[in-house]
């Protein structure tokens, strides 16, 4: 059977929406620095391709970051219809 949670969703989502936060903010993290070290001309030959690389995935990573807000908003945007729906059904029966 089939429960859910109005609570969990909600907080479950929240934690979603915290860690895509975290989780951007280390992306925005790496790629200063790897750009900084492009720009600054620290890298070896090698090196520069291996960061090149690294930025080359820099659009998939900030995907995965509206993916994860967009799962985290719709756990809680389902927790507060559940809330609603309950409410109602209540209202309903009084």
């Amino acid at each position: 059977m089939f429960s859910a949670n109005a609570e969990v969703m909600v907080s479950k989502g929240n934690n979603i929406l915290s860690s895509s936060n975290d989780f951007n903010a280390n992306i925005d993290k790496i790629y200063q620095t790897v750009g900084d070290l492009i720009k600054n001309g620290y890298l070896s030959p090698a090196a520069l391709a291996i960061a090149k690389e690294i930025e080359s995935h820099r659009a998939t990573l900030e995907d995965m970051v509206k993916v994860m807000d967009q799962y985290g908003n719709f756990l809680i945007d389902s927790g507060r219809t559940v809330t609603k729906n309950e409410e109602a059904i209540i209202d309903e029966i009084n």
